[in-house]
């Protein structure tokens, strides 16, 4: 049996990823560590839709959108030792609560469907806007 389809959607997908730091002060007992301020990979996932296959949206200039939000949303660390690498600053934040605000400004700028934020690339929120 064949199946047709008669309707295909079309989304782009962009990643990137960014050095921060977070704490939850709230954390139970069982997980107490996660009070203290620690480090992770944070990887972003956006996905967004377009009505045509010939770059609607360009992947090159969404992922500069994405990294010009991250950094002007998210504080550098002071570094003292001046490493190279930047490091964000996150505070409490946790993955939903960045998935959240990444997803704010997302959708009314491109109309962003889903976005992804997780931890070391091994769990992660996921915030879906769903259009009615």
């Amino acid at each position: 049996m064949t199946t047709f389809y008669s309707k295909k959607q079309i989304w782009i997908k962009v990643r990137t990823n960014f050095i921060g730091i977070h704490n939850w002060p709230a954390a139970p007992e069982k997980v107490a560590f996660l009070r203290n301020l620690h480090r992770h990979i944070f990887y972003v996932t956006l996905l967004i839709p377009v009505t045509s296959d010939d770059r609607e949206v360009e992947f090159f200039i969404l992922q500069e959108e994405l990294a010009k939000y991250i950094n002007a949303k998210y504080p550098n660390v002071e570094d003292e030792n001046q490493e190279t690498s930047i490091i964000k600053f996150l505070g409490h934040r946790s993955c939903e609560m960045i998935a959240s605000e990444i997803s704010s400004f997302f959708v009314s700028k491109f109309n962003a469907v889903e976005v992804e934020v997780s931890e070391d690339n091994e769990n992660s929120a996921v915030i879906l806007t769903i259009r009615q």
